[in-house]
């Protein structure tokens, strides 16, 4: 008798050793949030359909995006995949999963004057960085904070282009960059 708690921890570190670190905290992260505090409890032979079904209706009620529901179904998939491969169930229990349209995310996009308001709230130079590349290149944190100079193409000293090559992201302790 194995629980998917126990099961998850084996799949982590035998299975997902290979994977880049950006993955498996991916996976980690899911099944932190997500698959663990419906079904971590169960014993592994014991997790059937519906209970897959049960994580998806309850991440649709939270609001989370059709698109995040696939992707814990991915990872659900994956793991059970890993646990018939390895003999310790016959058939996984991911079958055909039904996803819920949730309300989009409504936008706020700040007038100039908000902006303008904003940014006198920043006390450093930095800060003021980071908001001006967010809020007007659209840039996420993760985006910003991986990038280089080299990162930056000044085609006029009053007109660049930004590439992102990289997002920066902690695991664990540790920070590291990864290619987008």
């Amino acid at each position: 008798k194995m629980t998917v708690s126990e099961a998850a921890s084996e799949w982590l570190t035998i299975h997902c050793a290979n994977l880049a670190k950006s993955t498996v905290y991916q996976y980690q992260t899911y099944f932190r949030a997500y698959i663990l505090p419906v079904i971590g409890s169960k014993d592994i032979a014991e997790v059937h359909h519906k209970d897959i079904q049960r994580i998806i209706n309850r991440m649709a009620g939270k609001g989370l995006a059709k698109k995040t529901q696939k992707n814990a179904v991915g990872n659900i998939s994956s793991f059970f995949s890993y646990l018939v491969a390895n003999g310790y169930i016959a058939e996984s229990p991911v079958k055909k999963v039904i996803f819920r349209e949730t309300t989009p995310y409504e936008y706020y996009i700040y007038s100039g004057e908000e902006f303008r308001k904003l940014l006198s709230c920043c006390l450093t130079e930095k800060d003021r960085t980071v908001l001006v590349l967010g809020g007007l290149c659209g840039l996420r944190l993760s985006e910003i904070f991986g990038l280089k100079w080299s990162d930056i193409s000044f085609i006029t000293p009053e007109k660049a282009i930004i590439h992102i090559h990289r997002a920066a992201v902690t695991i664990g302790n540790k920070k590291m960059d990864y290619k987008c």
